[in-house]
């Protein structure tokens, strides 16, 4: 069986059944977000670790969600900054959980000990939520490629549940 959605080939994940059991249930919320977001997850769902690591369908869902990323980036790697890691995981959490996560920010400041305080929050929820490799401030405020696409495909399936 496989652990989560990103497994490349969900035929070996779940059997008929499972698949037209997720896909009915997926459309049976009255609530026009949840509708919104099950279409968002029905039409990216088989693609979102295709070849480019899943980067365009995971940004694509990300500027579905309203996050702001600029039309030339198209890839977790080459011009994603901090201020964009920091934007889209805020955003995330806030979809997520809007009430729990309504003070967090997406500025970072000027400063070292603003960019830290942001950093902190956003990794002590990513931990509150499950994530469980190992994340701290430094991670989010400098981030790299790697850890930030990790991120991303741990709190893109949240934002269905």
């Amino acid at each position: 069986r496989c652990s989560n959605m990103f497994d490349e080939d969900e035929s070996q994940c779940m059997d008929g059944a499972e698949t037209q059991q997720r896909q009915g249930n997926m459309f049976d919320d009255s609530d026009s977000d949840d509708v919104f977001f099950a279409e968002i997850k029905h039409q990216h769902y088989k693609t979102l670790d295709a070849g480019d690591n899943g980067d365009s369908n995971i940004i694509a869902l990300l500027r579905d969600i309203g996050c702001e990323i600029r039309e030339d980036i198209n890839s977790v790697g080459k011009d994603w900054d901090a201020l964009l890691s920091v934007h889209v995981m805020v955003k995330c959490l806030k979809k997520i959980d809007g009430l729990k996560y309504k003070e967090l920010s997406d500025e970072m400041g000027g400063d070292f000990m603003d960019k830290q305080i942001v950093g902190i929050n956003i990794a002590a929820a990513l931990k509150e939520l499950g994530y469980d490799e190992n994340i701290g401030f430094e991670k989010i405020i400098y981030p790299e490629e790697k850890v930030t696409r990790s991120v991303l495909k741990f709190l893109i399936p949240k934002l269905y549940d």
